[in-house]
């Protein structure tokens, strides 16, 4: 029985670490990353990023100001107006000097992530086709999985064997 128990808590655990493993490696291979910008014109750095399918966006960075514009909306585009023709992020987080912006752009289309400033600030950003976001529900249930496979085999290794009654002698 115990060892029984000790068997499906490793078999739950490698379980586990393939869903896990599987779905970091596939989230990995289609979530787009980077950190270029370049200087577009005077005082405007930006970088084009072409989405081909509904997608979640995130943009990383220590400047306060980014802000991200679909291409139809770059002719013309200045310091002044720059917020007026910028899509709203879903949300915004500032922790410190950190600050990470997040659109859901459900539009494919090509949109330039935007920096008004006298240099380019270090930026990150990444995004996944929204039809790829399941990968990271995989990658949660995988560390549940291991979780549970522990603690099931700790339980198959701490259980007390059951002792059997010794027959009457007559």
């Amino acid at each position: 029985m115990r060892k029984n128990i000790v068997i499906i808590g490793a078999v739950i655990f490698v379980i586990g670490i393939a869903m896990f493993a599987g779905g970091d490696y596939l989230l990995g291979h289609y979530t787009v990353t980077g950190t270029a910008l370049s200087q577009i014109s005077t005082g405007i750095y930006g970088h084009e990023i072409n989405i081909s399918s509904p997608s979640l966006l995130t943009v990383d960075s220590t400047f306060s100001s980014i802000y991200l514009i679909s291409s139809a909306n770059m002719t013309g585009l200045n310091a002044t107006n720059a917020a007026s023709r910028a899509i709203s992020p879903l949300t915004t987080t500032s922790v410190s000097s950190e600050h990470v912006w997040a659109y859901d752009l459900t539009t494919a289309g090509s949109y330039y992530i935007i920096v008004i400033n006298g240099t380019a600030p270090a930026i990150t950003y990444s995004y996944i086709p929204l039809s790829y976001s399941y990968l990271s529900f995989i990658t949660v249930i995988g560390i549940v999985l291991i979780i549970v496979g522990i603690i099931v085999a700790i339980i198959g290794l701490i259980l007390k064997q059951k002792k059997t009654p010794e027959e009457p002698q007559i």
